[in-house]
């Protein structure tokens, strides 16, 4: 038998209004749906390969402060995406593939804050 009273949660954490939301596009989709983002005129064709804004392909109705890709797939396109944030394999296999992650001018100034 213990003599100590439980003494609850411990740490901090954000009260919901301050949290950033996010909103996260799959990889994979990116490059499966490639060809309909750009008849929709949500991507570009480039010499190079194809290039789009992953803000343009999150959920339009939603209010997010951050867009974040995931995903591990292998891709078959050359993609320059556009987003806020990467998660640590998206950005490999985009630049693998002979892409390029391009991190937006917010989030760029986010982290040098």
């Amino acid at each position: 038998m213990h003599n100590f009273e439980s003494v609850g949660k411990h740490g901090f954490t954000r009260p919901p209004e301050t949290r950033p939301t996010v909103a996260e596009v799959d990889l994979q989709r990116l490059d499966e749906d490639i060809h309909l983002l750009v008849e929709d005129g949500l991507a570009e064709e480039t010499e190079d390969g194809y290039r789009i804004d992953a803000a343009t392909v999150a959920d339009p109705s939603a209010d997010v402060d951050i867009v974040k890709v995931l995903g591990d797939p292998n891709l078959r396109h050359t993609l320059t995406v556009e987003a806020d944030a990467f998660s640590d394999s998206a950005a490999a296999r985009i630049e693998a593939a002979g892409g390029e992650a391009v991190r937006t001018e917010q989030a760029a100034d986010d982290a040098a804050e």
